[in-house]
């Protein structure tokens, strides 16, 4: 058998040594997460590392979780999916969590980074009698039942403050807990707040967050769906809140916080950030594939759309808000103060003009002044500031007024739309504040009706005059008593099916009228009025919303 000249092996593993390096340099370079939008490509990590950590096996009193093991295992193969780097430990006592822990700090180090922190197993929260502060701490698998011991055993247990001041530390753009345990801890920060306006604010500031399955005293289950909800949106097995190719650390909160508790009614889990200014501005991001975000012109975190009536629309994320008042104003019908979810929906940037109903119109005869001037159909003055069926000269840019109830709902079937539901009304007024009795104050309220929509401020996201030109329709039946009894989920007074509107022109009920007009004791945002639905007055016009549809 020859022999292969040394010259020529040496070639070949210098060849093969090079071929290593390429390869790892251009597996590094996979990892790097990018978006691309219509100005290019935007790059939001340089690399992306992720810790998931599972206890199971408990030995000193505390209840086994077999279910962990294998739940970390899945978690961690959808991490690298996404292109995270990651470190599987499991039934770790503290000095090798200590050891483990530093090594993936030291290694995600870099500005541009993005570390994930995934813990499986149980948690546990000393309460300081003195304070009454609270201290949560992971419990390693040889950490004994407190009941057994004066206080939670420091030494073999992992404390949450000290992993989350020493991200703190660490130069790292963004750092994610995903904590599948229970506890609570003073550290953290679960105050409303605005969400960002687009992913680039998002990874413009450093972020320090949080997302845990349940606070004290709630039970860890034997089998999580903490996990599972995690997972499915994770893997693209639910819809995303809005379908944009990127779910953000706020986005998975406000989904975990609701879908938890739908199958675990055990457990709730929270979200926030650590209250420290410097790491509570920016937000962890997460890109699907085809991912694209707005360039940062538009209002609101997405790029607007145009409906069929050729109205702008913004989306309204997926969340929940506090709905009503309990001000020194309020008004019985307006309390109390209660949690409302909705799903995301797209609302029209301002109200339908004279412009866009006439297009209406002019597509059903049916609706034109002539043909719907009974007394059945706004007592006799539909339309009446129109000239025929036609708005006069110079204001087509106008509200619409002097339209009913029903003319609203009409035209909202023809654009494929539909009227907001108080609840959607009342949220997308806000504008992501909490606790605002107006949005501006009283002084800019006082302004003609008939001044063109879009000419003033709008809200935060982006929305004119939802609390100070006209009434607006919405879709719900009125109901003084509502809030005391509304159901937290994308609530409406005897219309859970808003997929069909079929019918709507033989309602004879009150419908509620949002908005405040100019009046000084109207303009609250909170305020509710109802009027017969044929009803029309030089006061009240409407914009519509649409469901966010994958």
């Amino acid at each position: 058998m020859k022999k292969i000249p040394l010259f020529l092996l040496f070639g070949i593993l210098c060849v093969a040594l090079v071929l290593s390096i390429v390869n790892k340099l251009f597996w590094q370079h996979d990892k790097q997460i990018s978006v691309y939008t219509e100005t290019g490509e935007i790059a939001l990590y340089n690399e992306s590392y992720a810790l998931v950590v599972g206890n199971g096996s408990y030995t000193n009193g505390w209840d086994p979780l077999d279910g962990v093991p294998e739940d970390v295992k899945e978690v961690a193969t959808a991490l690298e999916k996404h292109g995270f780097t990651v470190t599987l430990k499991t039934n770790l006592k503290k000095a090798d969590f200590n050891t483990a822990f530093e090594v993936f700090i030291r290694k995600g180090k870099g500005k541009d980074n993005r570390l994930l922190f995934y813990y499986g197993g149980h948690g546990y929260t000393e309460i300081n009698k003195q304070t009454g502060e609270e201290s949560g701490y992971l419990v390693m698998v040889d950490s004994p039942m407190p009941m057994t011991a004066s206080k939670m055993d420091g030494s073999r247990n992992v404390s949450i403050r000290s992993l989350a001041e020493g991200a703190t530390q660490v130069e790292a753009l963004h750092v994610l807990y995903l904590l599948d345990s229970s506890f609570s801890d003073s550290i953290f920060n679960f105050r409303n707040r605005p969400q960002p306006c687009t992913v680039q604010d998002s990874v413009k500031y450093p972020a320090r967050q949080f997302i845990i399955a349940g606070s004290a005293n709630e039970p860890m289950p034997k089998s999580s769906r903490f996990k599972a909800a995690f997972l499915d949106l994770l893997e693209g097995q639910v819809a995303e809140p809005v379908p944009d190719g990127y779910v953000t650390g706020e986005e998975f909160g406000l989904y975990l916080n609701h879908h938890v508790p739908e199958y675990q009614h055990a457990q709730t889990p929270q979200y926030g950030k650590i209250d420290d200014p410097k790491f509570n501005r920016g937000d962890f991001v997460f890109v699907f594939q085809g991912g694209k975000i707005p360039t940062g012109n538009e209002k609101g975190w997405l790029k607007q759309i145009v409906g069929k009536d050729g109205a702008k629309m913004v989306p309204i994320l997926a969340g929940e808000f506090k709905m009503g008042s309990d001000d020194r104003d309020a008004h019985p019908d307006e309390r109390p103060v209660h949690i409302v979810y909705l799903d995301a929906f797209y609302i029209d940037i301002h109200e339908v003009t004279n412009a866009q109903f006439k297009k209406f119109v002019d597509a059903n005869p049916e609706w034109s002044k002539k043909r719907k001037a009974s007394y059945h159909y706004g007592y006799g003055n539909y339309l009446a500031h129109w000239a025929g069926d036609n708005y006069l000269n110079g204001q087509g840019n106008h509200p619409v007024i002097y339209v009913s109830w029903y003319a609203a709902m009409a035209y909202a079937e023809w654009a494929g739309k539909r009227l907001p539901t108080e609840a959607e009304w009342e949220k997308a007024a806000r504008g992501g504040l909490t606790g605002q009795r107006f949005l501006r104050g009283i002084s800019q309220t006082n302004r003609g009706l008939w001044t063109p929509v879009g000419i003033y401020t709008p809200n935060p996201y982006g929305l004119y005059g939802m609390e100070d030109r006209v009434w607006e329709w919405c879709f719900d039946e009125y109901d003084y008593y509502f809030y005391k009894n509304s159901p937290r989920e994308n609530p409406i007074v005897r219309g859970n099916n808003m997929q069909s509107i079929d019918g709507f022109i033989n309602t004879k009920r009150d419908r509620v009228l949002r908005g405040g007009r100019r009046y000084r004791g109207y303009v609250r945002i909170a305020h509710r009025f109802e009027r017969r639905p044929k009803a029309v007055d030089p006061h009240t016009g409407f914009r519509c919303v649409m469901p966010v549809i994958p």
